[in-house]
């Protein structure tokens, strides 16, 4: 269940689709089914909730399907399903709908610009950063900008202008950087990456080594099934600011996790996104991580590479090092 390994991916119709969907899912999945389809299919299907289920319904129902068998049926996700005997599988119109808000819900909050106080800053001018000038960098900060000197008839000095004041206590943001929110104690739920055969990246694949962060963050540069590796939650991978490739700025950083039951701590290096994760503290994790954090010092594995002991998921706190 690697989150952003495993998982599974939502995002509606490709009106609401996100920059790693772009490049990652599209254009390095051209076998798959379009990546905003099968993102908000998974959100109507509850599939993030379902990484334990015991039916089979999340390896039936929450997988991508590829391009070549939906093109037999023109494209009808719902037939397909219905012609391979899987009909608990497509969750129906109206829970498409539901997703499909529900994404661009988020997207939109994703997307916001923080506004400077009303008190002390004013209105931006064209010269400020606006929504879209770095595109899939969606976190970032506006910051008011004015050239203005306030005019005074009195031989005292000018008091500095509300814009002034801002400009002075508003730090400077680096292009592409993001709101990056390093050190913050989140808690969540981690779950692990399982590999799928004809699968890729972000859904566990078996592209092994062709995670969200590129070529210089590669699995088996971090010890493979066996390393040390997570999966950030897709619009917090996204925050830490994208390059013009979709790499975020948090690829290489070590995320300490800690087991909230146990107490076992285990330190690993961010290089992939997850976008089945719930939300911003969830986390997707390696086998190896997922052992030691129940306190497996060796590293067994079953035929399919799970870990040697899987409750499903566990309840996480971790942070952002660095």
């Amino acid at each position: 269940m690697y989150a952003s390994l495993l998982t599974i991916a939502l995002a509606a119709s490709s009106v609401a689709a996100a920059p790693l969907q772009a490049r990652d899912y599209a254009n390095k999945n051209d076998n798959l089914e379009d990546y905003a389809q099968y993102h908000t299919r998974c959100l109507a299907s509850s599939c993030p909730d379902k990484h334990n289920d015991q039916t089979g319904f999340f390896q039936d129902c929450c997988r991508p399907l590829k391009k070549g068998d939906l093109e037999s049926v023109g494209g009808d996700v719902e037939k397909w399903y219905k012609n391979n005997g899987k009909d608990r599988c497509w969750p129906g119109a109206e829970a498409i709908a539901a997703a499909e808000e529900r994404v661009k819900k988020n997207d939109s909050k994703s997307s916001a610009v923080p506004s400077a106080s009303s008190a002390s800053a004013p209105a931006a001018t064209s010269d400020a950063a606006q929504p879209g000038d770095n595109a899939g960098a969606e976190y970032f900060d506006a910051g008011a900008s004015s050239s203005a000197a306030p005019s005074s008839t009195s031989t005292e000095a000018p008091k500095p202008s509300p814009t002034e004041e801002a400009k002075k206590e508003e730090p400077k943001q680096e292009e592409n950087k993001g709101n990056q929110g390093g050190g913050e104690v989140r808690t969540g739920i981690a779950t692990h990456f399982t590999p799928w055969d004809g699968t890729d990246k972000a859904m566990g694949g078996s592209d092994m080594d062709d995670p969200h962060c590129g070529k210089d963050y590669k699995w088996s540069m971090y010890g493979g099934l066996q390393g040390n590796w997570v999966a950030l939650e897709s619009s917090l991978y996204k925050q830490g600011g994208l390059s013009s490739e979709g790499v975020s700025g948090f690829c290489g950083k070590t995320v300490r996790i800690t087991n909230k039951k146990t107490g076992a701590t285990v330190d690993a290096s961010i290089l992939d996104s997850c976008p089945s994760c719930h939300n911003q503290g969830d986390i997707d994790v390696s086998p190896n991580v997922f052992n030691q954090l129940q306190n497996i010092v060796t590293i067994p594995f079953d035929s399919d590479d799970q870990p040697s002991n899987d409750p499903g998921e566990l309840e996480v706190e971790w942070q952002i090092l660095g």
